[in-house]
């Protein structure tokens, strides 16, 4: 089990904008993510890592909350 930061792609512990690049990456398949990072990068719980994701991300680095999902929160996952 651990604790997953929504929106941290990279695995930093912090949700910025090296994030929403990580995902533009597994967006056009640049990167293979691993599953935490599969679920860390859907924000917007569609089921699919895509720029859209990326510009959630990007809506909260700029403290925009409205559309930017469930980014920043933490989920315990397995």
């Amino acid at each position: 089990f651990e604790f997953v930061k929504m929106g941290d792609a990279d695995g930093s512990g912090e949700v910025d904008v090296n994030d929403a690049t990580t995902i533009q990456k597994i967006a056009a398949e640049m990167e293979t993510p691993d599953t935490r990072t599969l679920f860390a990068s859907d924000v917007n719980g569609d089921g699919v890592v895509s720029v859209t994701d990326a510009t959630a991300i990007q809506k909260y680095s700029a403290d925009i909350f409205e559309g930017a999902g469930v980014t920043g929160k933490t989920f315990w996952v397995w």
